[in-house]
C-alpha cells in the first residue's frame, strides 16, 4: 500500500514477475572476492582498500580507502559491545582525512541488555501460562545472542522441557557456519574452536534436543511439533516466510505472544494485515550498533580531520526535538548528505605519485 505505483497495485501474487533466475544470482555472486580482516586490496593501482572488524556481526566490516596521500575511513554498522563477533578495530581508523559515518543504532534510547532481559522474561511468562512464543527474526545475527542468553536462562526459569524451534531454509547452515568461521569470532570463542569445543552454546542445545531446526514447516517439523513452544522464524516484516503461517495459527489466542526484536520494521505496520489480533505483542528491539554517546567517544579517540554523515544524524529525532544528545556533535561540524546526493569530499591533493623514465626526467 505504501509502495510507489505501479508496485502498490500489484497485489495479486500471480502478477509478480520473477526478476532473476538462480543461475543469474550465482553468476553475480561468483564475481564477489572474499577478503579477510586487515587484508589490503589494490583497486586499479589507484587506491588500496582494507576491511576492518566492526564488531557488529560475523564478518561485518568497516573499510579504509587509501591513496598514496589520503585516507578515507568508512564506518558502517559497528558495535563496541562484547558479543560474539571480533571486537571493533578502532586504532586503524586513526589519522583519517575523512571519516564517513553511517549505520548507527535505530533506537538510540533503548539499552540492548535491558531489552534482552525483557525478551527472556516475556518469553518465560507466556510459556508458563501455557502459551506459545513467536520470534520473527533473520536466520543469522541477533538470533545467536538470543539463543546464548536463553541457554543461560532456560534452567533457572524452569523452561528446560520447552521445545525451541528454528525454522528457515538456511537454519542448518547458519548454525553450522557460525561454528566454523573462527576468524570472525571474538577471542574467547576462537580459543574454544581450537580446543576443539563448539564456540556457541546452541551446539549443546541441539545435542540435548532443546533446540531443533527445520528448513520449513512441512515434513519433519509437523511430526515433531509440540506445544507450548518457542519458534524462531522469518521474516521480521511478517510479509513472507513461515512466520505468516504462525501468525495465522496463533493469532486468535491471547495466551500466545509475538516478540519483535528487529528494529528494521515498524512492528505496528508489520501487524496491520493480521488485525484484529488476540495474541499479545511485545516490542523488545535489540540493536547493538553505535549510539550517539559511543560515536562521540569514538570520534574523540580517532580524531578524523572531517566527518561526513547522513543529514538525520546532525539534528535531534523529529519526535524528540529537545534531545540534543541524540545527534552528532564534533569539531569541525560534520558535513551532511541526503539520499542520492553527490559530495565533494573536503580535501585538496597537493602531491601525486608518478613513475617516469630516466631519459625523460
Amino acid at each position: 500500500r505504501l509502495l510507489p505505483a505501479p508496485l502498490k497495485d500489484a497485489v495479486e501474487v500471480s502478477m509478480w514477475r520473477k526478476c532473476y533466475t538462480m543461475p543469474e544470482v550465482n553468476a553475480a555472486l561468483s564475481k564477489i572476492q572474499l577478503v579477510g580482516y586487515s587484508q589490503k586490496i589494490e583497486l586499479f593501482g589507484a587506491v588500496q582498500v582494507t576491511p576492518l572488524s566492526s564488531g557488529y556481526a560475523l564478518g561485518s566490516s568497516n573499510w579504509i580507502i587509501q591513496s598514496h596521500y589520503e585516507k578515507v575511513s568508512y564506518v558502517s554498522g559497528s558495535s563496541l559491545l562484547t558479543t560474539h563477533p571480533q571486537p571493533m578495530d578502532q586504532t586503524s581508523l586513526k589519522n583519517s582525512d575523512v571519516l564517513i559515518l553511517t549505520g548507527l543504532t535505530q533506537i538510540p534510547t533503548a539499552n540492548p541488555d535491558g531489552m534482552v532481559g525483557e525478551f527472556c522474561s516475556n518469553l518465560a511468562m507466556t510459556v508458563r501460562n501455557g502459551g506459545n512464543v513467536l520470534v520473527p527474526c533473520y536466520p543469522s545475527g541477533v538470533i545467536y545472542d538470543l539463543l546464548e542468553c536463553l541457554y543461560q536462562y532456560i534452567d533457572s526459569a524452569g523452561l528446560s522441557n520447552v521445545p525451541f524451534y528454528f525454522i528457515s531454509p538456511v537454519a542448518n547452515s547458519s548454525l553450522e557456519f557460525s561454528q566454523i568461521f573462527a576468524e570472525w569470532l571474538c577471542h574467547n570463542k576462537q580459543t574454544k574452536v581450537y580446543l576443539p569445543e563448539p564456540p556457541f552454546p546452541h551446539a549443546e542445545l541441539i545435542q540435548t534436543n532443546k533446540l531443533k531446526h527445520y528448513p520449513s514447516i512441512h515434513g519433519d517439523f509437523s511430526n515433531d511439533f509440540k506445544q507450548p513452544c518457542v519458534v524462531f522464524t522469518g521474516h521480521p516484516s511478517l510479509r513472507f516466510g513461515d512466520v505468516v503461517h504462525f501468525m495465522e495459527l496463533w493469532g486468535k489466542s491471547s495466551l500466545n505472544t509475538v516478540i519483535f526484536t528487529e528494529p528494521d520494521f515498524s512492528y505496528l505496520d508489520a501487524l496491520a494485515p493480521y488485525q484484529p489480533l488476540a495474541m499479545k505483542c511485545v516490542y523488545c528491539p535489540i540493536d547493538t550498533r553505535l549510539n550517539f554517546i559511543q560515536v562521540s567517544k569514538l570520534l574523540k579517540e580517532v580524531q578524523p580531520l572531517h566527518v561526513v554523515c547522513p543529514e538525520q544524524y546532525t539534528q535531534p529525532p523529529p519526535t524528540q526535538s529537545h534531545r540534543t544528545d541524540l545527534m552528532i556533535d564534533c569539531q569541525p561540524p560534520p558535513m551532511s548528505y541526503r539520499r542520492a546526493e553527490v559530495l565533494t569530499l573536503p580535501y585538496k591533493r597537493r602531491y601525486e605519485k608518478i613513475e617516469i623514465m630516466p631519459e625523460v626526467s
